[in-house]
């Protein structure tokens, strides 16, 4: 990729400095400045041999883009990604970190990288099926592909599909794989009203997942059917419910009391995913609002159960960095309908 002609971080200072700014200008003291160099020191030992090498410089430049927007690098190097995101024949662990730095450049490029979607999600789309390959690796696949087709695909039925052979075909499985895909595949899916017939058709399938030995899975369900009613609710406002409804909130009724065979944590945490969802399908009012404070400033309402998987999905790959991208990146604040930039800023 070349050697960069950056000699060094400190620079004379511009020339219309004021008389108190007449010195040399270091470029660590702009943390956005100081984070951007430092992803294009680390771009150019991509060029390592070493797939250990590559990993490790991978998991830091994930890092720096979750710690803050950096949309000029990412404009800077869209035309090399072509070539990085390349998954083939890639151990598991570069891979990982290649589809996570996917996702994060399309965090903060939306649209603008559509063209750099396609053959990467045509890989991840195999990887996740792959029972072979890592189940960290397959997960990142999934949570990727959910992100992508929510931001900058228009036709995701390819996606959620290869998420649905996940934890449809194979229930006894990892749990976290199974949640995962299932979350993934209702975030694709029912993004579409023109798909929300495949959605329903699996609504028996997925109300057996209920009754998983996995916590996560379980609780991915439960999450699940309150979407779907969600959804099936803006979709025709005279849907009476499904004809199972009775059974599903005797199950979630059920998930709702001690149960001696789980562990007082998982009964702890059961009960409190599973509340929301058994109040919203009893009543079919609106969901619970939880409320997100962004730095003070701005409150994010999760007021539906899309809103509260989005926010999920996004601080799986975000981690620790949602909220600063919150406050000052574009794509995120369109994904939860806020204004580009907030006001007064």
């Amino acid at each position: 990729m070349g050697k960069s002609s950056r000699k060094n971080k400190n620079k004379i200072a511009p020339v219309n400095s004021t008389d108190g700014e007449l010195k040399a200008f270091n470029y660590a003291e702009d943390p956005e400045e100081m984070a951007r160099n430092e992803l294009v020191d680390n771009m150019e030992k991509l060029d390592s041999k070493s797939s250990k090498d590559r990993t490790d410089t991978l998991i830091t430049i994930n890092s720096l883009l979750r710690s803050r927007p950096t949309l000029t690098f990412v404009v800077r190097y869209h035309d090399v990604m072509s070539t990085v995101l390349t998954l083939k024949n890639k151990p598991d662990p570069e891979a990982e970190q290649l589809v996570t730095l996917m996702c994060l450049f399309v965090l903060h490029g939306g649209k603008l990288i559509t063209d750099l979607i396609f053959e990467p999600m045509s890989q991840m789309r195999s990887i996740l099926q792959d029972e072979s390959r890592s189940v960290a690796l397959r997960m990142a696949c999934s949570n990727t592909l959910a992100i992508i087709t929510s931001i900058c695909c228009e036709d995701g039925f390819a996606n959620g599909m290869a998420c649905k052979s996940v934890w449809s075909s194979k229930t006894e499985g990892d749990g976290k794989l199974i949640a995962t895909a299932l979350t993934s595949w209702c975030f694709i899916i029912l993004a579409d009203a023109e798909t929300i017939e495949e959605a329903e058709s699996s609504q028996p399938k997925i109300v057996t997942l209920l009754s998983h030995k996995d916590l996560e899975v379980r609780l991915a369900a439960a999450r699940t059917l309150a979407y779907l009613q969600e959804c099936m609710h803006e979709a025709q406002e005279d849907f009476a419910g499904f004809p199972n409804e009775d059974h599903v909130l005797n199950v979630l009724r059920e998930m709702m009391k001690n149960e001696k065979r789980t562990s007082k944590k998982d009964r702890k945490e059961q009960r409190k995913g599973v509340r929301d969802v058994l109040e919203y399908l009893e009543t079919k009012e609106d969901v619970a609002v939880e409320y997100v404070e962004n730095n003070g400033q701005e409150t994010l309402h999760l007021n539906s159960f899309r809103m509260k998987m989005a926010y999920g999905l996004c601080c799986d790959v975000l981690k620790g960095g949602v909220q600063v991208h919150l406050k000052s990146n574009p794509v995120m604040r369109y994904l939860f309908g806020w204004d580009p930039v907030p006001l007064g800023a």
